[in-house]
């Protein structure tokens, strides 16, 4: 046995690692998604091993199939429940994909830290996010990370686990760091400086001004859509309850209840609540005091302060490069005049 199964129940599409979407369907109150087939391995409740092809199946995020391929074209399913362990084959870098357009895609020298503070070098790459994955969010940056030791072999590591908090890769000489914030690795800057920042994927700062607006316009074209779809609906009804030879009056009842009906749909879909638009943040990293501040644009002012308190700096000078909206400029600053 290649290892001891640690958990027979994934974690949301989103956190599939290597397995990727062949289809998704709903049926009810049921989601069941098919991967596509990967090498891999089934161990079935004797103990016997299959080595070739392994798909899954999973409904509302717990695999309750595994669909197994041989190098004979034989088939066979197993009941998740079943059998002892089952998992995708390692995989060497001479085997997968190696020129993605994205040059982050692909494996270069580099490093990842563990959870544990371990630092481990090898070959790295970055795992992005699969279109058939996708639930609509906006991802800013890479989902998970490969890695690959001397041996070739690739072990791929997804965000939302965090077991690997920090990465690099030397592409062509130049460095990318990315860091684990909330599950989804982002692009560190001036990694190597005094002071790096970095994107927080998940801001909480609400911009109520743009927030409301939004939500006002939702509600309008919402109106606008149940109304005519209301509309629509009553007249279809109408007409049809008259060539079925009912009353005037039963028509009428038929033709208000349905559109009635529609109207309350396409209004109750839509929770304008759950809309909101927030400021974009970043922490900002001393890299030499460890201190992190969060920041977004109402509170610059207060974060230079909490740096720079006792580094000579005026409260004129913080207050003018508080106005500025560019982090860059506000991160020239932090270095030019942050004490040692």
């Amino acid at each position: 046995m290649k290892k001891l199964l640690f958990a027979l129940i994934l974690a949301p599409i989103a956190v599939l690692g290597q397995y990727t979407v062949k289809s998704k369907m709903v049926s009810g109150k049921k989601e069941i998604i098919t991967t596509n087939y990967i090498k891999g391995y089934v161990v079935d409740g004797s103990g016997k091993e299959y080595e070739g092809e392994i798909q899954l199946k999973i409904v509302n995020t717990d695999t309750t199939e595994i669909r197994y391929k041989g190098p004979n074209k034989e088939k066979l399913k197993f009941d998740r429940m079943k059998i002892l362990d089952y998992g995708p084959a390692k995989l060497l870098v001479s085997e997968v994909k190696n020129d993605y357009k994205n040059e982050i895609q692909n494996f270069h020298p580099g490093y990842i830290v563990l959870s544990n503070g371990k630092k481990v070098e090898g070959m790295v790459a970055s795992r992005k996010r699969e279109l058939a994955e996708s639930d609509g969010t906006k991802m800013l940056g890479p989902i998970g990370v490969k890695f690959a030791d001397e041996s070739e072999e690739i072990t791929e590591y997804m965000g939302a686990d965090f077991e690997v908090s920090y990465y690099m890769q030397n592409i062509n000489g130049e460095e990318y760091h990315f860091v684990n914030a909330h599950g989804v690795y982002v692009t560190v800057e001036n990694p190597n400086g005094r002071f790096s920042y970095f994107r927080n994927p998940k801001p909480t700062h609400v911009r109520e001004g743009a927030t409301n607006l939004t939500r006002y316009a939702v509600e309008e074209v919402t109106e606008e859509l149940a109304e005519e779809a209301a509309q629509a609906t009553a007249q279809k009804s109408f007409e049809s309850s008259m060539n079925s030879g009912e009353s005037l009056s039963t028509s009428v009842g038929n033709a208000t209840a349905d559109a009635m009906n529609v109207y309350n749909g396409i209004r109750g879909a839509v929770n304008t609540e759950d809309m909101t638009i927030t400021f974009r943040e970043y922490y900002i990293v001393d890299n030499k005091t460890g201190q992190s501040e969060l920041v977004y644009k109402k509170n610059v002012e207060e974060v230079l302060n909490k740096f720079l308190g006792d580094c000579g700096v005026t409260s004129s000078e913080i207050e003018e490069v508080a106005r500025v909206t560019e982090l860059d400029n506000v991160m020239v600053f932090l270095k030019e005049n942050a004490c040692d």
